[in-house]
């Protein structure tokens, strides 16, 4: 929370989502917690990488102080 005064709110939640998405789809490739393995694809890649892109659209329409 020290960050987010800085950042703004909508950098950090993105953020903590993208950091989510990724710890996510390693827990469902190593079966870690218990749970059943899920194999890494393309499109699961795909998927956290456009989430990745979003994050970073996101701060630099954040520190340029508009969209592009």
């Amino acid at each position: 929370m020290l960050l987010t005064p800085r950042m703004g709110a909508a950098s950090f939640i993105v953020y903590v989502i993208a950091g989510q998405m990724l710890t996510s789809l390693l827990i469902d490739h190593f079966g870690l917690v218990g749970l059943t393995v899920k194999e890494v694809n393309l499109g699961r890649i795909g998927g956290v990488a456009l989430i990745f892109v979003g994050m970073l659209l996101v701060q630099w329409s954040t520190t340029r102080g508009g969209a592009p």
